[in-house]
């Protein structure tokens, strides 16, 4: 299998060489899509009769690997199937749920502090 260490990979010193945190897990996260494009694709070779039955032996188990491989890894950068950026999504939903409470509990606290004052001055017109 082509894709057995993603760690031996030229991808990882790419990923490691970009100083930007954003950039690296941009980057992350299309690998980790391409190497579940390239499982998908393999998985789904494996359905196919006529290719179990049919000679070519190592050498055209390589080749369809290797064209499995180009092919996931197109599909991963082109970014169609939006894999990465679901998880980015995921990745991010936790700190965008903590940026809207805290609003939420600073308008809270905003709209409580003002509530004494008119409260008061209601009382003194009377």
């Amino acid at each position: 299998m082509l894709y057995v260490n993603p760690l031996g990979v030229g991808n990882v010193d790419r990923i490691n060489a970009v100083k930007d945190p954003q950039k690296k897990e941009k980057l992350a996260l299309q690998e980790f899509e391409h190497l579940f494009l390239f499982t998908l694709l393999q998985e789904m070779r494996k359905t196919i009769p006529l290719l179990k039955e049919t000679e070519g032996g190592q050498e055209r188990d390589l080749y369809t690997e290797m064209l499995d491989d180009a092919l996931s890894g197109q599909m991963a950068q082109s970014g169609q199937m939006g894999i990465a950026k679901q998880i980015e999504t995921q990745l991010h939903a936790a700190e965008t749920q903590n940026q809207v409470r805290k609003a939420f509990a600073e308008r809270d606290l905003e709209t409580r502090q003002a509530a004494p004052v008119k409260a008061l001055g209601a009382v003194s017109d009377k």
